[in-house]
């Protein structure tokens, strides 16, 4: 790989590093963060733009290798009329 595409690679690798240091730093069983949270962290601390989707599946691949990561699902249900 060279150019973009080996520091998108890099970025990648490195962004479930980040993410880990996130939830290890700012997040326990009392204080879940949220995509959006995670995400700002990402921006603030590390300079990165992240889709949510690519949170996701960090997070999962986090989960995988025995972080204790508990990943929750809102329904956001539609407004009443």
């Amino acid at each position: 790989m060279t150019g973009l595409a080996e520091r998108k690679g890099r970025g990648r690798k490195i962004s479930i590093v980040h993410i880990a240091q996130i939830l290890l730093s700012e997040s326990d069983a009392e204080h879940p963060l949220s995509q959006q949270q995670i995400l700002a962290f990402l921006r603030e601390r590390y300079g990165m733009e992240m889709d949510r989707k690519a949170v996701r599946r960090n997070l999962e691949a986090l989960r995988g290798g025995g972080l204790p990561v508990v990943l929750s699902l809102i329904h956001i249900s539609e407004p009443t009329r």
